[in-house]
């Protein structure tokens, strides 16, 4: 795989990931609002707490789908804010940081999976890794932006190539907060563009859209990259990324 790339992540975006502190806080102060989730968050001082297990190629299940959280399965887990700004207010001015225009991007995966939060509103629980651009002027623009990047195929080969060894082996990739900086960004901004507003598509499409909206977003980030559709790395992330969607 032969590809152009531009700068690096770090360039134009930071990440964190938070700790141990962190993730024990979140948890003591979750409450799962169940299947009233997103009604419930318009009405009530919570905030959605997004785990590793919830994050897929361009989209996450809260609300949707029970994850397991805490040793318990939960539908859509929330922060109660009051009570972590009483209890943990440390934690509480951590996690209102957190709730800005980013990416989230899971850890322990065969590629990499990341999901747009746009609005600002979702609070990752460790060791799920919040990317957050820069630019504050137009930041829900670069989270699209970002987002297609790091759901671009050629990115995944990289990062299994680089933290795991073994290129497009059936491991799983290891990477830090840290090393998501590292990431290289593409230089064709057309059609990076392009990826930007599929990845806003892939976002919103019911699970019958889905496969079509990962192969067109993935076909337009190898051309980002300058990489031919026809290249293994297509073939080998889209299997992936259609797996990805945990029943």
């Amino acid at each position: 795989m032969n590809s152009t790339a531009g700068p690096r992540l770090g360039e134009v975006a930071t990440t964190t990931a938070g700790f141990r502190d962190e993730f024990y806080a979140l948890l003591d102060s979750s409450v799962d609002l169940g299947q009233s989730g997103p009604q419930l968050l318009s009405r009530a001082q919570a905030s959605p707490l997004i785990t590793v297990g919830m994050i897929d190629p361009g989209s996450h299940s809260w609300g949707l789908q029970a994850r397991r959280f805490g040793g318990r399965k939960q539908l859509a887990p929330a922060a109660d804010m009051a009570a972590l700004e009483r209890l943990q207010p440390r934690i509480a001015e951590w996690a209102r940081a957190r709730q800005v225009p980013k990416v989230l991007v899971a850890t322990q995966t065969r590629i990499v999976e990341a999901v747009a939060d746009p609005e600002g509103r979702l609070i990752p629980v460790t060791p799920t890794i919040s990317v957050e651009p820069r630019n504050t002027n137009r930041p829900q623009e670069s989270v699209w932006h970002l987002t297609a990047a790091l759901l671009a195929p050629p990115v995944s080969a990289r990062a299994l190539a680089t933290h795991l060894g073994a290129g497009l082996s059936s491991g799983a990739l290891r990477w830090s907060a840290r090393s998501v900086l590292q990431v290289e960004l593409p230089i064709d901004e057309t059609r990076w563009a392009s990826g930007a507003g599929l990845a806003q598509k892939l976002a919103s499409c019911d699970q019958t859209d889905r496969p079509k909206n990962l192969a067109e977003l993935g076909k337009v980030m190898c051309s980002a990259y300058e990489i031919d559709s026809t290249d293994a790395v297509f073939g080998w992330w889209l299997e992936l990324a259609l797996r990805a969607a945990k029943p």
